[in-house]
């Protein structure tokens, strides 16, 4: 399904959108930054960056984390300090937007608490509502509602119920990507 939308605002700006790129955008502002993770952020964001660009009419309203080069091409970009709070930095951004798009782990619950604060806020979100992200967040979960739904799904068991049968195993943390 595809969802259109419009909306006016003043100087030919069609939609303000708040891009928020978890890592590079100041989640591990009081935190070291390790480099892959640094890596997979940095692309992710670009990638994004790059795709918008090609659209007319879109203000890009961004946060990057002050150890780091602001994100190329964006006007808009708050730089997130050790001293800051992100949290409410992000929350006045997402206020100041019509739209949200959000690139955060899953682990540790970073994901859905965006996702909860852009919908506390009216906003659009460029992407799953809180209740899927809390599903998919957990793959016990996910399995469960596949399952539930006639999905075809691997047979996925929580560690303590585990049959330990022969033949091969795939172990996995329940919230990780790893």
């Amino acid at each position: 399904y595809l969802t259109v939308f419009q909306i006016k605002h003043r100087n030919n700006v069609h939609l303000k959108i708040f891009i928020c790129e978890f890592i590079t955008g100041g989640g591990l502002y009081r935190e070291p930054l390790p480099p892959s993770l640094l890596k997979e952020g940095a692309m992710m964001r670009d990638a994004v960056l790059r795709d918008f660009s090609d659209l007319k009419n879109i203000q890009i309203l961004m946060t990057y984390d002050a150890r780091l080069s602001k994100p190329p091409g964006i006007m808009d970009a708050l730089a997130i300090n050790q001293q800051d709070d992100a949290w409410a930095t992000w929350a006045s951004c997402m206020e100041e937007a019509d739209a949200v798009l959000l690139i955060a782990p899953e682990t540790g619950g970073y994901l859905a608490q965006l996702s909860a604060m852009a919908e506390r806020l009216n906003k659009m979100v460029l992407g799953c509502d809180t209740q899927a992200v809390q599903i998919t967040t957990n793959k016990y979960q996910t399995y469960q509602h596949l399952k539930r739904h006639n999905i075809p799904t691997p047979f996925t068991y929580l560690y303590v119920d585990w049959p330990q049968s022969k033949g091969a195993w795939i172990a996995k943390p329940i919230d990780g990507a790893g």
